[in-house]
């Protein structure tokens, strides 16, 4: 069974993007358009990869992100958002993250973060 990846963001369009790109890439992905759907199935069986979106409707990306490593600190976690700044960049990091990303993330640039996150992973 290969990687698998899970998308967690409340835009149709993003969620629809990102699985068509890392299905290309070879993962198997599994997609949430909420962090407490998300979350819920987390307990159960964790992925290998969330990306989520930071600002959402009810639980944020990064409490989604300090909530998972809680239950998991295995897991990576890759923050993405349509309006980057440094402070929410730390914020994410201080969380856990293992990295931030600006939407629209370029297919090139996913591949490239994903493969040096899972290197990390030991």
């Amino acid at each position: 069974m290969g990687t698998s990846v899970w998308v967690v963001d409340d835009d149709d369009a993003v969620r629809g993007v990102l699985e068509a790109m890392l299905k290309e890439l070879g993962y198997t992905v599994t997609c949430y358009d909420k962090a407490e759907d998300a979350l819920n199935a987390y307990r159960v069986q964790a992925p290998d990869v969330v990306v989520t979106d930071v600002r959402m409707p009810g639980m944020s990306g990064l409490e989604l992100t300090r909530t998972m490593l809680e239950i998991n600190d295995r897991c990576i976690v890759m923050i993405l958002t349509g309006f980057p700044s440094i402070p929410d960049a730390v914020e994410a990091i201080r969380a856990g993250a293992t990295d931030f990303l600006s939407k629209p993330v370029r297919m090139e640039e996913l591949r490239v973060r994903m493969e040096r996150a899972l290197e990390t992973r030991v």
